[in-house]
């Protein structure tokens, strides 16, 4: 659930909702796996057309998607430093930052983002977290979000968004000592793991 750019909505929501889930599995005798990603320049990727493409698939009326097209493409910028300004320049691909209405756009781009009923996807404006209940015995809990993160990966590479794999981590809430042989992998890279161990409260 996107809770970035909404009204009455802020990190705490997410915070709690994570928090809830590992009092749960720690009273189920199990802990939770969580992988934070890390998209590399969010707004600054974002793919124009592939946003206008699904405008269309929500049956946006024309005349809106004209009015979005106008506002994502018929635009120059220039840098400017101190008396130096640089020659403009059209920028491919990427949402205008500081206009109200690029956060709403980009929350209509991610609203694909694939989820499942076993594994639980929460959103803060560009950040996501990714978490399930896991064991250091049950081999399958901690597959089941290697699966779900490898479907991320595909949706990001067939929308043209790049995960920073130096900025995603991830992080086992656990009573027990952590498996540190048990790994997350984006294609051939190894998540980095947070060694956090927790016995008598929960700190983030």
């Amino acid at each position: 659930e996107q809770s970035g750019f909404r009204k009455k909505r802020n990190t705490n929501d997410q915070l709690y909702l994570l928090t809830q889930k590992i009092y749960e599995a720690f009273n189920r005798k199990s802990g939770i796996d969580a992988i934070f990603i890390d998209f590399e320049k969010c707004f600054d990727k974002i793919w124009k057309k592939g946003l206008l493409y699904k405008l269309h698939l929500m049956n946006i009326p024309k005349k809106d998607l004209n009015i979005i097209n106008s506002f994502l493409h018929n635009r120059n910028i220039y840098i400017q430093i101190e008396n130096e300004k640089s020659n403009s320049f059209y920028p491919k691909e990427g949402l205008p930052q500081g206009s109200c209405l690029s956060p709403l756009l980009f929350i209509l781009f991610a609203s694909d983002i694939p989820t499942k009923l076993n594994t639980i996807l929460s959103q803060f404006a560009d950040d996501l977290a990714l978490y399930a209940r896991t064991s250091n015995n049950n081999y399958n809990h901690n597959i089941r979000l290697q699966k779900h993160l490898t479907e991320i990966i595909k949706w990001c590479d067939k929308w043209k968004l790049k995960i920073n794999i130096k900025k995603t981590k991830s992080m086992s809430f656990t009573k027990s000592p952590v498996n540190y042989n048990r790994k997350y992998r984006i294609k051939n890279q190894n998540i980095e793991l947070s060694r956090t161990h927790f016995r008598h409260s929960i700190n983030i």
